[in-house]
């Protein structure tokens, strides 16, 4: 059986990072059927676009920054597979 999982990010004004890692979540993934789930914390324009400029499907916003915990939790409300995976964006 292959296992699904939804990886959750968090990102707070890191978008070079957070390009980087999903370029590299891209080249290096072995197993299909994953999603990324995004959020975008002292949520702007910036990341308005970068939303657009990458095809982010599911993600979520915060105008300020509201902590890596609470951010992650509202982030994996949106995931719809069985596993998670937490990775931060500056690690």
């Amino acid at each position: 059986m292959k296992k699904e999982f939804s990886i959750i990010i968090v990102t707070l004004k890191k978008l070079n990072f957070l390009k980087l890692l999903l370029e590299s979540i891209k080249k290096n993934s072995l197993i299909e059927g994953h999603e990324i789930i995004v959020h975008f914390s002292c949520y702007n324009k910036e990341c308005e676009d970068f939303i657009k400029q990458h095809n982010i499907k599911k993600y979520t916003t915060s105008e300020s920054n509201i902590g890596l915990c609470s951010s992650a939790n509202i982030a994996a409300n949106l995931a719809t597979k069985e596993n998670l995976c937490f990775i931060d964006d500056d690690m």
